[in-house]
């Protein structure tokens, strides 16, 4: 797929036969770090648009330039091979799953129980698509039969050779849906799986210790070793680090929370409505406590939408801008939704004494 966007944006001509095919809509690059990209990239290449873009590349090898006549004649036919086009209606249906997930981690105001569990509920559809992959992958299958019928091309199965070492081999009798499901459909299920357990693994977690003060937790199982490491990590941070002083206040965090079960109340599931009913008076270690895991940052994305802010303000024309009107334009440019009182700041600025001009208020 990079390739062939690559090859289509490398000349204007070339650009424009695609644009033709595709009714006006350019092909978009493969993004190798954001997956929301990366599956609006992969969207291009699927049902309709492969097969316009095939019938852009088939119009390119007639054409007099021999380099570019081949080089589009060799990327037709990848494209139109039965590996590719099952792997890209398998990674479609994979993408369509975490898409919905990266857009969540992407946001501003997110926390990390929120996070996890977003990341579970992905991870348990992905393993429930692993174990019924028979029938999930039927109607993939069926989805790519049509993409094979409006290229006009058949479903091929690879040769079987006495000894394969690079690939498994195709056993004899075994149906081009088993083979491919075996081979591209499984594969890819468990490759997206391990990698999400590895990234948000419960061992990265524990290293927080902050999820035993959450409602949900304390009045299902009590754990003390999990509230002595949390005080033992955010010492300075406490009002009273004292461990006994943490533990007797967390116990009566519990009591709280069993009496609201018992009575039948709703227990709040977000942080924020938690941190609501933390009284600072009766629990001031636990809110402490609480703020940190409502503020740990779950991803880098606020971070580079910080650096974003910084490249748009600090340009060649304004390299000699100072730190203070540097800071207060990426604060107008990120908080975008704090309305500004324009008479307050006018006021504010009449009254200060160091400035170059004499303004009369």
């Amino acid at each position: 797929m990079r390739k062939v966007v690559a090859f289509a944006n490398a000349s204007a001509k070339r650009h424009k036969v695609f644009e033709e095919e595709l009714e006006g809509m350019a092909l978009q690059g493969i993004c190798e770090t954001r997956w929301v990209e990366r599956h609006d990239g992969h969207l291009q290449f699927q049902g309709d648009n492969l097969v316009k873009i095939c019938n852009a590349l088939h119009r390119i090898t007639t054409w007099e330039d021999s380099k570019t006549a081949s080089d589009a004649q060799c990327l037709r036919h990848v494209l139109c091979s039965s590996e590719f086009i099952i792997a890209s209606v398998c990674l479609n249906d994979v993408l369509g799953t975490t898409v919905s997930l990266s857009r969540f981690l992407q946001t501003s105001s997110i926390d990390l129980k929120r996070a996890t569990d977003a990341m579970k509920d992905t991870i348990f559809l992905l393993k429930q698509k692993r174990t019924n992959s028979d029938v999930v992958f039927q109607q993939l299958f069926s989805e790519s039969k049509e993409i094979f019928e409006q290229l006009d091309v058949e479903i091929r199965l690879p040769r079987i050779v006495p000894r394969q070492k690079h690939r498994e081999n195709n056993q004899p009798g075994q149906t081009a849906e088993e083979y491919f499901r075996k081979s591209i459909y499984i594969p890819l299920l468990d490759s997206i799986i391990a990698d999400l357990e590895e990234r948000l693994s419960p061992e990265v977690l524990s290293l927080f210790n902050l999820g035993v003060f959450l409602p949900k937790t304390v009045y299902s199982e009590v754990d003390l070793v999990a509230v002595r490491e949390a005080v033992k990590n955010y010492t300075e941070l406490l009002h009273r680090p004292l461990i006994s002083t943490v533990l007797s206040e967390f116990q009566l965090w519990v009591t709280k929370w069993k009496r609201e079960v018992e009575s039948g109340n709703k227990v709040p599931e977000f942080l924020p409505q938690v941190i609501e009913q933390c009284d600072t008076d009766l629990y001031p270690n636990i809110n402490v406590l609480l703020q940190i895991l409502a503020t740990l940052p779950v991803s880098a994305a606020t971070a580079e939408r910080s650096f974003s802010t910084l490249r748009r303000l600090k340009t060649w024309l304004r390299s000699n801008m100072g730190e203070e009107r540097l800071t207060g334009l990426a604060l107008l440019n990120i908080h975008k939704n704090i309305a500004v009182n324009v008479d307050d700041i006018i006021t504010r600025f009449g009254k200060t004494k160091q400035r170059r001009l004499n303004f009369v208020i």
